[in-house]
């Protein structure tokens, strides 16, 4: 009997001791392992989410495991590893084997989390776990842009979920490249060698082609890199770069400008400007300077604030009323420095360039100036009509009833505040400009609005109802304003045209008026030839 006892004694030792073997050492969650969240690796719970993964590090095999009534969704018995995944909200795990025992419901010390993995060491009695050797593996993931992209890392192409591919990739560095149908391809090359942080890769691609809306006035055609788009106007998708564009007409000279494409926009062309034979214009030279004087035929025009002018009109705009011209010739161009400083021997501009526009230059001035070339050059000059700068800025007989001189737009004919004054000082932009780098209006002809004020032969005076022919403006001239100090009307004053590069483009406007004292000049004022 006593013998008995003592071995259900023995016995229950060896039980105690043998349900003592399982110990576990550490758990942890291991942020960087993402294998519960990479395709193929992934098991989900009864309700279709996610499971979270324990890897059980032992060089055991023949494990069971119980997590009580949320279940074990499935185990997995790897090379020094037992994956047991589980449903999230597990705090609580039991580990049995056949030969070491069981240790009942272990606390894990938090709640599991959906698509999470954690790493559980175990020792059993005297048989330890695999020592866990340095990392010499880190996944690498790519977050990428579009999401549909097409990732491939060391030759290899990933599966791509919403923008995020990966994978685990032994230290070293790997090629990469990224592609996506409409976007230029990203290649590069990544290095892995952080065992404790994933090697996140992020890349945006840009698209390989861009929607444009490309726009030309007078029905031109539209050019890219030598193919013909369209005529008047055209949208599509280019290539994302340097693009050749080109408008073209037949009679016309050719526009070319190269753009740098980069995102979606629509860009305004410069329309060909016509192509003048002999009898339409004539070139004449003073000392090293040539210059244009363009035909202008006569013609029957209305004058004034006419139907795409009436909106802004101002009074001294109206009546508008019928004028007849008989044919002239006016420069192509306002009279450049280099001109001035030819006939004149100085240059007074405040802002300098051989081929901007003269300013500083007062309506007598410009008398003097007028002078001086037709001595030199035996013809007759003079300063142009207002009806006569009208007539020339409208188109003349080939108008086409824009607002400005040339086009319904203003930034792409003239330089005025919008792209000049409000620039600021300190920008290239600020001031005049080269004359003929806008567009040219119907007749060939440059800058009539904007860039700076030309002055006209006429007194400031009211229109008429009466139709008129070459009117030269009233004998006795008005003013526009009225003598601050005191009401009375101030000295009568000479005529103006075409705003400015520091006016808005309602100045710029073909029919609005000006007046200026005959004596006055300024940075903004300049002249434009004509001639008989």
């Amino acid at each position: 009997m006593k013998r008995y006892l003592l071995f259900l004694l023995f016995f229950s030792m060896l039980q105690l001791m043998q349900a003592q073997n399982i110990v576990v050492e550490s758990f942890r969650l291991d942020e960087s392992d993402l294998t519960a969240i990479t395709e193929g690796t992934i098991v989900m719970d009864q309700y279709e989410k996610k499971c979270a993964l324990i890897k059980v590090e032992t060089t055991q095999t023949g494990f069971s495991f119980d997590v009580g009534r949320l279940g074990v969704r499935e185990t997995q018995q790897k090379v020094g590893e037992i994956w047991v995944y589980v449903p999230e909200g597990v705090k609580r795990i039991t580990i049995s084997h056949p030969e070491f025992g069981v240790l009942r419901d272990y606390d894990l010390g938090q709640k599991l989390k959906r698509a999470k993995t954690y790493i559980m060491k175990l020792a059993i009695g005297e048989v330890q776990t695999m020592v866990r050797q340095a990392p010499t593996s880190q996944y690498v993931v790519f977050q990428v842009t579009p999401p549909n992209a097409v990732v491939e890392l060391d030759g290899e192409k990933l599966n791509t979920n919403d923008g995020m591919a990966m994978k685990m990739m032994p230290f070293g560095t790997y090629d990469y490249r990224v592609d996506a149908s409409d976007y230029k391809p990203e290649v590069g090359k990544v290095t892995v060698n952080d065992p404790k942080n994933k090697h996140v890769v992020n890349v945006i691609l840009k698209p390989s082609m861009v929607p444009v809306t490309l726009t030309v006035d007078n029905e031109a055609e539209i050019w890219v890199n030598g193919e013909l788009k369209g005529t008047g106007s055209w949208q599509g998708n280019l290539d994302v770069g340097a693009c050749e564009i080109e408008t073209r007409k037949a009679n016309h000279r050719s526009v070319s400008v190269t753009r740098d494409i980069q995102g979606s926009s629509t860009i305004r062309l410069l329309a060909p400007p016509p192509i003048l034979s002999e009898k339409d214009c004539k070139v004449i030279t003073v000392g090293n300077v040539s210059f244009t004087m363009i035909r202008v035929d006569g013609g029957t025009f209305t004058m004034g604030a006419t139907s795409e002018q009436v909106e802004d009109a101002r009074d001294d705009e109206k009546p508008a009323h019928q004028v007849t011209l008989s044919p002239y010739y006016i420069g192509e161009t306002e009279v450049t420095q280099a001109l001035w400083q030819a006939v004149m021997g100085k240059n007074p501009s405040g802002f300098k360039g051989d081929n901007r526009p003269v300013e500083q230059v007062s309506w007598n001035d410009c008398q003097s100036f007028i002078k001086q070339l037709n001595k030199k050059t035996g013809l007759n000059f003079r300063l142009p009509t207002e009806a006569e700068w009208e007539y020339a800025a409208r188109g003349g007989s080939k108008s086409r009833g824009y607002k400005y001189a040339g086009s319904n737009t203003s930034d792409i004919v003239a330089w005025l505040a919008e792209n000049s004054l409000d620039k600021g000082r300190d920008s290239p932009d600020f001031g005049t400009h080269d004359v003929a780098t806008k567009q040219a209006n119907e007749l060939g002809i440059y800058d009539m609005s904007g860039n700076v004020w030309e002055w006209c032969s006429d007194w400031f005076g009211s229109y008429t109802n009466s139709p008129q022919t070459n009117p030269t403006g009233p004998i006795k001239g008005s003013s526009k304003r009225q003598n601050l100090f005191d009401g009375t009307d101030p000295d009568p004053e000479r005529i103006q045209r075409g705003g400015s590069w520091n006016f808005t483009d309602e100045r710029c406007r073909l029919s609005f008026r000006d007046s200026n004292l005959p004596s006055n000049k300024n940075y903004f004022l300049g002249l434009r030839l004509a001639l008989q």
